[in-house]
């Protein structure tokens, strides 16, 4: 072993994942890696490279392959998310293959508010580097206390526009395209169907948007992320094409109820529901594209407390 890179008969055959800690304990070898930790006594190379592989804290591949993750891992952009990847994937090449994929991705964020926008921010610094944003609404004042990319003389412009403007100032060699609309479901569809790789729907006009987007990981067979919230309730939803029967057979129930609101309601947008609902619907559309790194996917449907404190 040579700093990150393993070694086996003289030749570079895998990576010891970046986060891996050891440690001697009364000449044991402890070993802390994503799997878990491991203690043993370490007296041949086949004892280290057990020991490594059932902490987790060792991903095989060829010498071409570990010699392009380590170039990953030392260039600033791809870093830290190739060492989050490591934690997880079984082999160099799904890296290689994963991260090519998300920076190949094209993602369809629909609605850039609280929950939105930061979901941008986040798959641009995961890799992705095309987007298409939809959203019609303006920055007003009462966002400045949860929707974190704007400044007070922001109040007034366009919220895909000066999302546009906060993520080029951030990360290089985006390919952002802006829809000032507010759309359907079919006209959502009609756009995806334009080189539209993943989608991320957070608009909550209609209420039902969220709920309803698994017409689109059907109609274009690519995954869909969406959520909000009602009152302190998060509901989280991830679409995978083929697999969404049961959501339909729910949908079409739930459709047949009519709600209405107060004439001057206000509904809830409390800035930590927002950051929390973006990581989860973040990390579940990476996982739904990163394959090779986190297995093939199925739909999901999660709701939780917002007030409680989630665990496991």
């Amino acid at each position: 072993m040579e700093d990150l890179v393993y070694y086996r008969e003289g030749l570079p055959a895998g990576i010891i994942a970046p986060s891996t800690i050891f440690a001697r304990d009364a000449g044991d070898t402890l070993i802390n890696g994503p799997a878990g930790i491991t203690c043993a006594t370490v007296s041949t190379d086949e004892d280290f490279h057990n020991v490594l592989a059932k902490a987790g804290a060792l991903i095989p591949g060829s010498a071409e392959e570990v010699e392009t993750v380590v170039q990953m891992l030392k260039e600033p952009t791809t870093s830290r998310t190739v060492s989050y990847m490591l934690c997880s994937a079984k082999s160099c090449d799904a890296i290689i293959k994963d991260l090519k994929q998300l920076q190949e991705l094209t993602v369809m964020i629909v609605g850039c508010g609280g929950i939105g926008s930061s979901i941008c921010m986040l798959l641009a610094g995961a890799g992705v580097r095309n987007f298409y944003l939809v959203d019609s609404d303006i920055i007003e004042k009462s966002n400045l206390n949860r929707q974190f990319f704007w400044v007070l003389k922001d109040v007034g412009e366009k919220k895909i526009h000066t999302l546009k403007k906060a993520l080029e100032a951030r990360f290089e060699n985006l390919n952002v395209r802006c829809f000032d609309q507010t759309m359907g479901i079919a006209s959502l569809c009609e756009i995806a169907a334009d080189g539209v790789n993943a989608v991320a729907l957070t608009a909550d006009n209609p209420s039902s948007l969220a709920r309803d987007a698994w017409e689109i990981a059907e109609h274009c067979e690519v995954p869909v992320v969406s959520g909000g919230y009602m009152h302190h309730l998060c509901s989280l939803f991830r679409f995978i094409p083929g697999d969404c029967e049961a959501v339909r057979a729910a949908s079409e129930l739930i459709g047949k109820e009519r709600w209405s609101s107060l004439p001057s309601a206000i509904m809830p947008s409390y800035g930590p529901m927002n950051l929390s609902l973006a990581a989860d619907l973040s990390t579940s559309l990476i996982s739904s594209v990163a394959i090779h790194t986190f297995g093939n996917p199925k739909t999901l449907v999660k709701r939780w407390d917002s007030r409680v404190v989630q665990c496991g």
